[in-house]
């Protein structure tokens, strides 16, 4: 599984990009990248947050949340080599305690 959505894809082409995109997604600042929130290629119910910059994953972690245990797991934050020291993990991970309040 890619966590590619080919119909939200297809939507945006067809719509010239004014249906199908995702919103309140927060910036970074420092490069202006939407957060992309999409399925886990790597675990089966898991989500993925990822920075991608002209095509290109610059930092992607795995993600669960559970409302019911209020709890939330990360696993495997990675960001490529050149964009290291951006604040792009740090951002990634505000971003998803400001989607998912309350849970530790």
């Amino acid at each position: 599984m890619s966590g590619r959505e080919p119909w939200r894809e297809v939507l945006q082409w067809v719509s010239r990009g004014r249906l199908g995109r995702r919103k309140g997604w927060p910036d970074v600042p420092e490069l202006g990248i939407p957060w992309q929130d999409t399925v886990s290629a790597n675990r089966i119910g898991w989500r993925q947050r990822a920075a991608n910059l002209h095509g290109e994953f610059v930092f992607a972690v795995d993600y669960q949340t559970c409302r019911r245990c209020r709890l939330a797991w990360v696993e495997e934050p990675h960001t490529l080599p050149d964009y290291q020291r951006c604040g792009l993990a740090s951002g990634g991970l505000a971003a998803l305690r400001n989607d998912h309040p309350g849970l530790s």
